[in-house]
């Protein structure tokens, strides 16, 4: 069972819930890796989104510079750094359990070397 916090559009969380298997994970540690992934993925969204509004403001601002575009351009960067903060402690709970996990189990199954790379990657 999970226990999920979200701030945001209900559409990321919907769309990480439909992402999960339907069957259950083999075990919790697939299950957390699972979860941790669709967190990432929802990070990458909402900083793919903060690019693309700045490089409309940037583009606004070339064009034609007015007050309110200073004012939006403080707001992203104020989000920008939010979610750089929030981003933090995930990524420090991820890269624990990547040294723990190989520290500990040397014969860890490809699937989840895989899994290993693919966080230690991003």
């Amino acid at each position: 069972r999970f226990i999920t916090v979200h701030h945001g559009p209900v559409e990321l969380i919907e769309t990480f819930l439909d992402q999960l298997p339907q069957d259950l994970p083999p075990d919790t540690v697939t299950t957390l890796f699972l979860f941790l992934q669709g967190v990432l993925e929802t990070f990458r969204r909402a900083v793919t989104q903060a690019h693309l509004e700045v490089e409309d403001l940037e583009e606004a601002m070339f064009e034609r510079r007015q007050p309110e575009h200073v004012q939006q351009l403080a707001q992203l960067r104020r989000r920008a750094a939010h979610l750089h903060r929030a981003f933090l402690p995930y990524a420090a709970v991820a890269q624990e359990i990547l040294v723990r996990r190989r520290m500990t189990d040397h014969h860890l199954s490809q699937e989840r070397q895989a899994m290993n790379r693919l966080h230690e990657h991003t």
